[in-house]
């Protein structure tokens, strides 16, 4: 995947499912697999594609931000921006399967046949060949059955297992939430489009161990979580935001620095709660929730951003319940029949 990619309103480990007869094969993908993803494996193509198309219990998260309303004899659709951060308390969402990478040559169907088979058209498609199946594999990435063919002999190939493994999370998670984003940037630009805050933010991820996100919109920006579940909001604003903000806080009697801060664009703010009413009548902490912003952007438009650890927030979470540790420790309940685990 493109480090300039734009982000999307959402992203989060998912399972791979791999499908391979030879037992040392599989063995050795454990060695490269992506970090955060699960993976399921299958030596059986016919049990295999059973687990693919199982039926899902759970709509995706980005039908679910949608819900319908009548209006003068008219359907619309409401999109619930705050449905996204909801997400983190359902453990189930690393069982997403994301990506499905099959052999060629296998008994009962081979992976062409397979990959034609699987009913969500979001799936990813990894087809392993061997040098004489090539001609044929690229015939099935051109009429669209596969989105990337590997040939086993090749001297990387676990390596571009891996690789492909998460493009194919990525788009994965382009492909669900594209109506989502579509809606978004119907108000206006958006910070997810920006190449460089896509940029800023994987790198920012990749640094602090942050390996999920979701899109807030109090404040504006992302829910970022580590494997253990702990919590930072990156707050990302633009210009006028970064106004908002400042005759918020001058309006709700900030300092005289604090508010100066906020105008120069050179801080911005954590405000979730109401200065107003803050517990126990004591002086609200504006130095405790205005960080110093970094500026992202191109010249006509610029977006800043600071990370806040431990934010206030308002969603009721058990993070040892719910994130990818807990998934990890308990994966094996919902392993499906004729399954095995990838451990590395």
């Amino acid at each position: 995947m493109s480090t300039y990619d734009p982000l999307t309103p959402y992203n989060h480990p998912t399972t791979a499912c791999f499908i391979d007869d030879n037992e040392s094969f599989m063995a050795g993908l454990a060695l490269v697999m992506p970090p955060h993803m699960n993976s399921v494996a299958f030596f059986d193509p016919v049990h295999a594609l059973d687990y693919i198309n199982r039926p899902q219990e759970l709509r995706s998260l980005a039908n679910r931000c949608f819900s319908a309303h009548e209006h003068s004899s008219r359907q619309l659709f409401r999109l619930d921006i705050d449905q996204i951060e909801q997400e983190i308390n359902i453990v189930q969402r690393f069982d997403r399967l994301s990506v499905v990478i099959v052999d060629y040559s296998m008994p009962a169907i081979d992976g062409l046949e397979l990959c034609a088979q699987i009913h969500d058209p979001s799936v990813g498609k990894i087809l392993l060949t061997g040098v004489a199946d090539e001609k044929m594999a690229v015939e099935a990435f051109n009429a669209g059955i596969i989105n990337r063919f590997i040939s086993k002999s090749h001297p990387e190939a676990s390596d571009q297992i891996c690789e492909y493994a998460l493009d194919m999370q990525n788009a994965y998670f382009r492909n669900q939430a594209e109506q989502v984003r579509r809606t978004l940037v119907l108000a206006g630009p958006i910070f997810l489009d920006d190449p460089n805050v896509a940029h800023w933010v994987r790198r920012l991820m990749l640094r602090k161990n942050f390996c999920e996100y979701y899109m807030v919109s109090k404040p504006p920006g992302l829910l970022l979580l580590n494997p253990a579940g702990a919590i930072a909001q990156l707050v990302v604003l633009s210009g006028n935001q970064c106004d908002e903000q400042a005759n918020y806080a001058e309006l709700h009697g900030a300092p005289p620095s604090i508010v100066q801060r906020l105008r120069k664009r050179s801080h911005v703010g954590f405000f979730l709660d109401d200065p107003a009413s803050y517990v126990g009548g004591e002086d609200y902490p504006w130095d405790e929730f205005v960080k110093r912003a970094t500026r992202l952007g191109e010249d006509n438009h610029h977006w800043y951003a600071a990370l806040f650890n431990s934010p206030p927030h308002n969603i009721d979470y058990a993070p040892e319940n719910v994130c990818l540790n807990a998934w990890n420790a308990q994966r094996n309940e919902f392993r499906p029949p004729k399954a095995s685990v990838l451990e590395i």
